[in-house]
């Protein structure tokens, strides 16, 4: 007896991505429950599933603390500015890009915290 017929192996992937969909719902809830406070530490794998995220840049986050040490606050253009920043800035591991075109750099220690609608990343991570 074959494992699968036609209409069964359609109806198996059809159920893949439904459970793949709900997998960045539910992600993408846990962090809505979060967000009541930008103090908790957001972990990256739940962040990375929810929708609209990767593993290389994030929406509606930022990295704490807010700068590494002997860095400040500059502005850029873009978030792929503040990337690039980052990138030529030594230690710095993660950046974060606020609306207001502010751009702030982080080392590995940072973590992720909820903040609306900043966008952050990963320095050396190419989408």
């Amino acid at each position: 007896i074959p494992f699968a017929s036609g209409r069964s192996a359609h109806l198996g992937a059809r159920a893949l991505e439904l459970a793949g969909t709900i997998r960045g719902h539910i992600a993408g809830l846990i962090l809505r429950l979060r967000r009541w406070s930008g103090q908790i530490d957001l972990d990256e794998k739940e962040v990375a599933a929810a929708e609209g995220n990767s593993q290389c840049l994030f929406q509606n986050v930022k990295f704490m603390p807010a700068n590494m040490k002997g860095q400040h606050r500059t502005r850029q253009e873009s978030w792929e500015a503040c990337r690039a920043h980052c990138q030529e800035t030594p230690g710095c591991a993660h950046f974060s890009f606020w609306p207001n075109e502010g751009c702030h750099l982080q080392d590995e220690n940072a973590r992720m915290r909820f903040a609306r609608r900043v966008i952050a990343g990963h320095a050396n991570c190419e989408e």
